[in-house]
């Protein structure tokens, strides 16, 4: 599933302060991994070496860490959380397929 980052900033409770509101994100990944088109974030300090280079279209991050993001910026207090949620939403759990294998046995 994709979503604009202007929806995907409503449903997770961020506040999109840089960017472009209609940019659609259909994955998310890792700040050094990230490519366009997916949505990162920054919650560990210890990660902020990959902020100037990630590819992502966007990084979910606290207000203080706004000013150096390179890309779209949706900003959260709780930016580790807002990620699973935007995880949840963008790649939603699989559902089991419903019914019997043709191979199944009952002891």
């Amino acid at each position: 599933m994709s979503l604009t980052l202007g929806e995907l900033a409503g449903q997770i409770r961020g506040e999109l302060q840089k960017g472009d509101p209609d940019c659609r994100i259909a994955a998310v990944a890792t700040l050094q991994h990230a490519h366009a088109g997916e949505i990162s974030f920054l919650a560990n300090p210890g990660y902020r070496k990959y902020l100037q280079a990630t590819q992502a279209s966007a990084v979910i991050l606290r207000q203080e860490d706004a000013a150096d993001c390179p890309v779209a910026v949706i900003v959260s207090s709780n930016p580790y959380a807002s990620y699973a949620r935007a995880a949840a939403l963008i790649v939603p759990a699989a559902r089991p397929a419903s019914g019997v294998h043709a191979t199944a046995v009952l002891d």
